[in-house]
Protein backbone atom coordinates (compact mmCIF):
# COMPACT_ATOMS: atom_id res chain seq x y z
CA UNK A 1 0.00 0.00 0.00
CA UNK A 2 1.53 3.55 -1.05
CA UNK A 3 1.55 5.57 2.00
CA UNK A 4 1.00 9.68 1.57
CA UNK A 5 4.03 11.71 1.19
CA UNK A 6 3.15 14.77 3.95
CA UNK A 7 5.13 17.39 1.26
CA UNK A 8 2.42 16.61 -0.94
CA UNK A 9 -0.71 18.81 -1.14
CA UNK A 10 -4.06 17.46 -0.82
CA UNK A 11 -6.67 17.46 -3.38
CA UNK A 12 -8.33 20.02 -1.27
CA UNK A 13 -5.46 22.37 -0.86
CA UNK A 14 -4.75 22.15 -4.60
CA UNK A 15 -8.42 22.93 -5.17
CA UNK A 16 -8.35 25.92 -2.12
CA UNK A 17 -5.12 27.43 -4.33
CA UNK A 18 -6.45 27.32 -7.67
CA UNK A 19 -9.48 29.14 -6.02
CA UNK A 20 -7.71 31.91 -4.93
CA UNK A 21 -5.52 32.21 -8.02
CA UNK A 22 -8.64 32.55 -9.29
CA UNK A 23 -10.06 35.37 -7.55
CA UNK A 24 -6.74 36.92 -7.13
CA UNK A 25 -6.96 37.01 -11.22
CA UNK A 26 -10.57 38.33 -11.25
CA UNK A 27 -9.70 41.02 -8.15
CA UNK A 28 -6.79 42.24 -11.38
CA UNK A 29 -9.04 42.25 -14.13
CA UNK A 30 -11.55 44.26 -12.28
CA UNK A 31 -9.28 47.07 -11.23
CA UNK A 32 -7.86 47.10 -14.32
CA UNK A 33 -11.35 47.71 -15.67
CA UNK A 34 -11.76 51.09 -13.33
CA UNK A 35 -8.60 52.01 -14.32
CA UNK A 36 -9.13 51.71 -18.40
CA UNK A 37 -12.90 53.31 -17.18
CA UNK A 38 -11.26 56.32 -15.85
CA UNK A 39 -8.68 57.22 -18.69
CA UNK A 40 -11.33 56.70 -21.05
CA UNK A 41 -13.53 59.13 -19.27
CA UNK A 42 -10.68 61.24 -18.89
CA UNK A 43 -9.94 61.51 -22.63
CA UNK A 44 -13.41 61.61 -23.81
CA UNK A 45 -13.85 64.83 -21.58
CA UNK A 46 -10.59 66.01 -23.14
CA UNK A 47 -10.94 64.82 -26.61
CA UNK A 48 -10.77 67.91 -28.76
CA UNK A 49 -12.17 65.71 -31.51
CA UNK A 50 -16.05 66.35 -32.27
CA UNK A 51 -17.55 62.90 -32.78
CA UNK A 52 -21.66 64.59 -32.80
CA UNK A 53 -20.73 66.07 -36.54
CA UNK A 54 -22.36 64.04 -38.98
CA UNK A 55 -22.23 64.97 -43.08
CA UNK A 56 -24.73 64.55 -45.45
CA UNK A 57 -23.57 60.90 -45.98
CA UNK A 58 -24.39 59.76 -42.28
CA UNK A 59 -20.84 58.93 -41.75
CA UNK A 60 -18.95 60.57 -38.44
CA UNK A 61 -15.87 62.95 -39.50
CA UNK A 62 -13.23 64.14 -37.11
CA UNK A 63 -13.66 61.07 -35.64
CA UNK A 64 -11.12 60.75 -32.51
CA UNK A 65 -7.96 58.55 -33.51
CA UNK A 66 -7.30 57.34 -30.49
CA UNK A 67 -10.13 55.20 -29.20
CA UNK A 68 -13.23 53.96 -30.81
CA UNK A 69 -15.24 54.68 -27.51
CA UNK A 70 -14.29 57.99 -27.19
CA UNK A 71 -17.89 58.91 -28.86
CA UNK A 72 -19.59 56.35 -26.07
CA UNK A 73 -17.76 57.70 -23.23
CA UNK A 74 -18.81 61.76 -24.44
CA UNK A 75 -22.56 60.80 -24.98
CA UNK A 76 -21.87 58.96 -21.25
CA UNK A 77 -20.52 61.95 -19.62
CA UNK A 78 -23.84 63.95 -21.50
CA UNK A 79 -26.11 61.82 -19.69
CA UNK A 80 -24.20 61.60 -16.51
CA UNK A 81 -24.08 65.13 -16.29
CA UNK A 82 -27.60 65.34 -15.10
CA UNK A 83 -29.16 61.42 -14.13
CA UNK A 84 -29.41 61.34 -10.81
CA UNK A 85 -30.82 57.99 -10.80
CA UNK A 86 -29.60 55.69 -7.94
CA UNK A 87 -31.04 52.74 -10.22
CA UNK A 88 -29.94 53.77 -13.36
CA UNK A 89 -30.05 50.95 -16.06
CA UNK A 90 -27.83 53.61 -18.98
CA UNK A 91 -24.93 51.20 -19.54
CA UNK A 92 -21.87 52.31 -17.50
CA UNK A 93 -23.52 55.44 -15.67
CA UNK A 94 -23.56 54.00 -12.27
CA UNK A 95 -19.87 52.31 -12.59
CA UNK A 96 -18.95 55.23 -13.82
CA UNK A 97 -20.08 57.63 -11.52
CA UNK A 98 -18.79 55.24 -8.67
CA UNK A 99 -15.54 55.67 -9.69
CA UNK A 100 -15.64 59.16 -10.48
CA UNK A 101 -16.72 59.83 -7.43
CA UNK A 102 -14.26 57.29 -5.98
CA UNK A 103 -11.33 59.27 -7.83
CA UNK A 104 -12.04 62.80 -6.89
CA UNK A 105 -12.52 61.77 -3.04
CA UNK A 106 -9.47 59.29 -3.19
CA UNK A 107 -7.17 60.67 -0.94
CA UNK A 108 -4.68 57.19 -0.70
CA UNK A 109 -1.46 58.00 -2.35
CA UNK A 110 -1.01 54.16 -2.48
CA UNK A 111 -4.61 53.40 -3.77
CA UNK A 112 -4.29 50.90 -5.95
CA UNK A 113 -6.98 51.95 -8.15
CA UNK A 114 -5.91 56.31 -8.45
CA UNK A 115 -2.17 55.85 -8.10
CA UNK A 116 -1.55 54.60 -11.45
CA UNK A 117 -4.50 56.91 -13.21
CA UNK A 118 -2.81 59.70 -11.30
CA UNK A 119 0.71 58.46 -12.39
CA UNK A 120 -0.16 58.42 -15.97
CA UNK A 121 -2.13 61.94 -16.15
CA UNK A 122 0.63 63.66 -14.21
CA UNK A 123 3.23 62.25 -16.80
CA UNK A 124 1.40 62.91 -19.78
CA UNK A 125 1.20 66.70 -21.31
CA UNK A 126 -1.17 68.60 -20.16
CA UNK A 127 -2.81 68.61 -23.34
CA UNK A 128 -2.19 65.42 -24.40
CA UNK A 129 -5.78 63.34 -23.90
CA UNK A 130 -4.51 60.04 -25.75
CA UNK A 131 -2.79 58.34 -23.05
CA UNK A 132 -4.84 55.35 -23.32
Amino acid sequence: MLEQDDNIPSNEVVQDIHIKQQQQQLTKQILKQKQQRLLLLRHSYCCRFNNNRHSYDGHDHDECPVTTHCKTMKLLWYHMSSCIDHKCKISHCLSSRKILSHFKSCKYSSCSICRPVRHMIAHSDDNDSSIL
